[in-house]
């Protein structure tokens, strides 16, 4: 897609630079020894990431009280350390998890459409400043006037979650088409308004990233899923991720059902509130050596070239520590930030990026690690699963 295709070195060099953080400057000295070599952690492989160290144990351990039910994947320096997976699949069918099965990743899915906001940028086609009017129709003027690209991906828009206006869930179990559901989506989305005055505080924000996905569907000219099937995921060489529809999830073996545990009980709520294709705010499937490939792609530049790249995944707005728990896998720390692509964090002395997602059996976490070249994946089929595995492996990259 570019000319000029940065080592991810290069790219993680010029981070090292001062970006701008709320109208002030952030050095990231973590990152500029990524970029030279000097950071001490950034050649070894920790004894307790390693198969059959505490890591491996915790996950083992999890799965079965129970706790875990999913794939679990570490790579270093583009390398696997570590892969395993448990628990079931379909529970009905006697299918268990495996290393390439498919899981939704719910707000993960955010990635996507933050990747393709940046390539429309990169183009010219918008800018971070644009408000929502200047791309889209049919919006109140507190939303069309005043609420930016910049806003929408930083969640500072005061817009918030579509989901919860009137009957959406009633309206959304009719829906038998990815025409139909899109359409009413957008509907209940141009309803929302913004609870606070934009750019004046964070409120995490489905609705802003919906919108997002409509203006990328405006200015390709294209769908908003074939767009992300075209520009991003085949540009990746994924070989599973897509958006499913809710009649292909049920049927499909190879995608793991969403099951919530209820004492004894093990409940599939495939059929609770999913609407019939995801958004561009949640609902995307991926496997993790899918989501794996997609980041490695963003990193070498083939996704976006490497001004832009720099300009997304330096820090934008400081988290508020009582930010919506799907955004990470835990309250952020103190050095937590808001960038254009993922949330961005300053732990343990390196610079940890990713993405966390949530619903009902749905739990899933991207994170990785530029001062010492991680990344993590963990996909799971039930509740709030993902974030303890996810948070055990930061603290051995980190410390």
């Amino acid at each position: 897609m570019h000319d000029k295709h940065p080592s991810r070195r290069s790219v993680l060099a010029m981070l090292s630079a001062a970006p701008v953080v709320a109208g002030t400057a952030l050095a990231a000295p973590g990152i500029a020894e990524a970029a030279t070599g000097r950071s001490p952690s950034s050649g070894s492989v920790p004894d307790g990431l390693r198969p059959g160290g505490a890591f491996d144990d915790l996950v083992a351990r999890l799965a079965a009280e129970d706790r875990f039910s999913g794939t679990v994947l570490l790579e270093h320096r583009d390398r696997p350390v570590l892969e395993r997976a448990y628990g079931m699949a379909d529970h009905a069918r006697g299918i268990p998890n495996e290393s390439g099965t498919i899981f939704s990743t719910a707000s993960v899915t955010k990635l996507f459409t933050s990747i393709a906001i940046a390539q429309l940028a990169e183009q010219g086609a918008l800018h971070h400043h644009d408000t929502v009017g200047r791309h889209l129709d049919g919006f109140a003027p507190e939303v069309a006037d005043a609420v930016t690209v910049h806003q929408l991906l930083t969640h500072t828009s005061g817009l918030g979650n579509y989901m919860r206006i009137g009957d959406f869930w009633r309206e959304a179990a009719t829906w038998d088409s990815v025409e139909e559901a899109w359409e009413g989506t957008l509907r209940y989305v141009r309803m929302d308004r913004p609870t606070l005055v934009p750019g004046s505080g964070s409120v995490y924000s489905n609705t802003g990233f919906v919108i997002l996905g409509a203006i990328v569907a405006r200015l390709s000219d294209m769908t908003y899923y074939d767009y992300i099937r075209t520009r991003v995921f085949a540009a990746s060489r994924t070989t599973a991720t897509d958006f499913y529809t809710l009649p292909r999830w049920r049927a499909d073996r190879r995608i793991a059902h969403p099951y919530v545990k209820d004492g004894d009980e093990i409940t599939d709520v495939i059929d609770d509130r999913q609407t019939f294709v995801g958004t561009p705010a949640g609902g995307a499937f991926a496997t993790a050596a899918d989501l794996a490939r997609i980041v490695k792609t963003l990193l070498r530049g083939d996704l976006v070239g490497e001004q832009h790249l720099y300009l997304a995944m330096s820090p934008k707005t400081p988290r508020d520590p009582g930010a919506d728990p799907a955004a990470a896998a835990e309250p952020p720390p103190p050095a937590s930030f808001g960038n254009y692509l993922t949330i961005s964090a300053l732990t343990g002395g390196q610079w940890v990026l990713g993405h966390g997602g949530g619903a009902p059996g749905i739990s899933a976490n991207v994170h990785w690690f530029p001062d010492s070249d991680w990344f993590v994946a963990v996909l799971a089929n039930c509740d709030d699963a993902a974030g303890e595995v996810v948070n055990a492996a930061v603290r051995h990259i980190t410390e």
